[in-house]
């Protein structure tokens, strides 16, 4: 599947540098996806692959109601639940700090005897710790207020384009018209961006990690910090409940 994905970037990129200068992106904002990853560096060797913080708390809310924790991870008076809620604020941290943190802090209050939060920390461990895992804090950690490290405006962009069109293989014409639309659409956004007010909601959440990380420097103290931030990024567990009636 790589292969097939790396021949559509090669394109793009190949046919963008006909018109405009060389596109030679410096950072790419991408999910879990091994084969895009593998896809990216194939034809940007020295591209810096960045992991979306969103999906990266789907696949770890996932994982965790795959191991049968749900309850525990909802309640707000669990042991384990505390525990499993931790992990979420290992995103915010320097990413070179994230093995000695998963180690040092969190496996050290890690409950005892219970199977299924032993396999939750050893998936964290094997797939997103090891400097070998598949994906190193290296791509989905950073020490910085920036909440916006997600995928969900390319997202939104497929969303809308894939409304645009009746069927699945639709007419020549009426695909170029569809491209023309969101191309006239895409000038006019990149001409006002620069007017585009942020959200309340979003100024508030990077002031709270500013000042989270200005007491880190102060302090030191990685456990607390993790613990504070992860309470104010923790994933919505309603969002994922299989059983919900709305």
């Amino acid at each position: 599947m790589w292969t097939e994905l790396s021949q559509v970037l090669q394109f793009y990129s190949t046919n963008y540098s006909l018109y405009m200068e060389t596109f030679s992106p410096k950072n790419i904002y991408i999910d879990y996806e091994l084969s895009i990853h593998t896809a990216a560096l194939s034809v940007w060797p020295s591209v810096v692959l960045k992991g979306c913080r969103f999906h990266l708390g789907q696949a770890w809310y996932r994982k965790i109601q795959n191991l049968g924790l749900s309850l525990e991870y909802q309640s707000k008076s669990s042991e384990v639940g505390n525990y499993l809620k931790l992990f979420f604020g290992l995103p915010f941290l320097p990413p070179e700090e994230v093995g000695d943190c998963f180690t040092m802090e969190i496996m050290a209050i890690q409950p005892t005897g219970i199977p299924a939060v032993e396999s939750f920390t050893d998936y964290i461990l094997n797939n997103y710790i090891l400097d070998s895992s598949r994906f190193p804090p290296m791509i989905w950690a950073e020490f910085s207020e920036n909440i916006s490290r997600t995928t969900n405006a390319c997202e939104s962009f497929h969303s809308k384009l894939n409304n645009m069109f009746y069927k699945t293989r639709p007419n020549i014409y009426v695909l170029l018209e569809a491209l023309n639309e969101v191309q006239t659409m895409t000038t006019v956004k990149i001409n006002t961006i620069r007017n585009v007010r942020r959200s309340k909601q979003t100024l508030e959440k990077e002031q709270f990690i500013r000042d989270q990380i200005k007491k880190y420097i102060t302090n030191k103290d990685r456990l607390a910090f993790i613990k504070i931030v992860s309470r104010k990024f923790l994933p919505n567990a309603y969002l994922y409940c299989p059983n919900r009636t709305e």
